[in-house]
């Protein structure tokens, strides 16, 4: 190989190298910044066992990351509750082809607790329950009462936090705004 060749060949290599680095940097500053905002605090315990599924399987919240996400708090010892779960099953219907994921998490009751509460209501279709045995969601949101809704938008900043019962009118037009 003559000398141009080498030169052209190691030229090459250095632009592949920088381009590499580039992305390799970018995408680390993106990781880190999603972890600084809101939706990661309260969703993405650094203990990946604090959030599980009603049949006690281990869950994370992070493969939404980029979707909007609504999240209520909720806790069979909660009267309140119960009249939210019927609202949010109208909200995650509406929104399910939307890029929105809806979630109740549980603050802090056992699977058995939860499940046999979930048992005397009907269940909605397109929320994820989860079980949050430590209250990690509601301690790391500002949870101030319950039920407790968020709104966090694709960038995990809270656009929406509803304290009281779900009032699905705003929700659902926060939402709109948020998908269009």
């Amino acid at each position: 190989m003559n000398r141009t060749g080498i030169i052209t060949l190691l030229v090459m290599a250095a632009v592949i190298a920088v381009v590499a680095l580039y992305i390799v940097f970018r995408d680390q500053s993106i990781v880190q910044k999603n972890q600084e905002t809101p939706a990661a605090v309260a969703l993405l315990p650094e203990d990946t066992q604090s959030f599980t599924t009603l049949s006690g399987e281990p869950a994370s919240v992070a493969d939404t990351f980029g979707d909007v996400m609504v999240v209520s708090s909720w806790a069979s010892w909660c009267p309140q509750c119960t009249n939210d779960f019927a609202k949010l099953g109208e909200v995650a219907a509406e929104f399910k082809d939307r890029e929105v994921a809806v979630y109740a998490v549980n603050r802090g009751e056992d699977a058995y607790s939860a499940e046999r509460y979930l048992q005397t209501l009907q269940k909605p279709e397109h929320v994820i329950f989860l079980l949050d045995q430590s209250d990690y969601f509601f301690k790391h949101s500002e949870g101030y009462a319950m039920p407790e809704t968020i709104i966090y938008n694709k960038k995990g900043d809270v656009v929406l936090h509803q304290r009281g019962e779900l009032r699905v009118d705003e929700v659902k037009d926060t939402l709109r705004t948020l998908t269009e």
